[in-house]
């Protein structure tokens, strides 16, 4: 659900002009409420490494902005609250535990306190490989460098994942003088198979055989 409402309200953004910020994230130390500007970044295109920085760039920015925002502006509806009720009556045990806990987290959205940990990334370009005039792939790797409070025990793959990281291989092509950023292929060690960081859904073109026998997301 957390998802959902922050890739909507997201997607509504409009994303222009170039920025050529640094490939390491920094923790911002100086707190900002979420009534403070809600500018999005500017962001660059030039190249293909270019475009990749300006994808963590907006990584970083939705992390710390957006959810503030919802929780400014969001609040739940009298109508949303009578279908929780509804939901209540019909609902116990694991199931009445995950609809309570649902609505007092879109309840209290608006007033949830920042994250006491703040996420730090480490996101270094390896190498850009240019395959042709219009396509390029960018190889990175990616840590999370958040420190470890001292009395913390990391769990054993946990702490393999975190010394490793992630290797990526960003898909560019250029479009109308402009590069953008196509689909990632990622794997956590070096034994895994890339996967696909976006997977295509079925295009829309008419029913398909899953409409009349899918269960998913039905109980």
């Amino acid at each position: 659900m957390k998802q959902l409402l922050i890739i909507s309200l997201f997607s509504q953004l409009l994303l222009t002009s170039c920025d050529d910020k640094s490939s390491k994230s920094q923790d911002n130390s100086t707190s900002k409420s979420p009534s403070d500007s809600f500018v999005v970044p500017e962001l660059c295109t030039d190249s293909p490494d270019a475009v990749v920085k300006s994808y963590w760039v907006l990584k970083d920015w939705e992390r710390d902005h957006v959810e503030d925002n919802l929780r400014e502006n969001f609040h739940i509806s009298k109508s949303l609250k009578s279908y929780f009720s509804a939901k209540r009556k019909i609902a116990s045990g694991p199931y009445g535990e995950a609809v309570v806990k649902e609505e007092n987290f879109l309840d209290n959205l608006q007033n949830e306190p920042g994250r006491e940990i703040k996420t730090i990334m480490e996101r270094d370009i390896i190498e850009v490989k240019s395959e042709s005039e219009t396509r390029a792939v960018v190889h990175a790797k990616i840590k999370n460098i958040t420190p470890i409070p001292h009395d913390f025990k990391m769990e054993e793959y946990a702490q393999k994942s975190r010394d490793y990281g992630c290797d990526v291989q960003y898909i560019t092509e250029k479009t109308n003088g402009q590069w953008q950023l196509t689909q990632a292929l990622y794997r956590m060690d070096s034994e895994s198979s890339w996967s696909k960081h976006w997977e295509n859904s079925q295009k829309n073109d008419g029913p398909h055989s899953s409409d009349f026998s899918s269960t998913y997301g039905e109980f």
